[in-house]
């Protein structure tokens, strides 16, 4: 469980790093908006 939440805030954290500029990793930050989601149902 402990595992799966860091996995997630890296999953946050590098989403918030990209949202700058990078068209080409738009899947990463739509996989990224869906973590969020589920984070904030928690």
């Amino acid at each position: 469980m402990l595992e799966e939440e860091q996995k997630v805030g890296k999953t946050l954290l590098w989403g918030k790093l990209k949202r700058g500029g990078h068209r080409n990793k738009s899947s990463l930050r739509n996989r990224n908006k869906k973590y969020e989601k589920e984070h904030l149902k928690l």
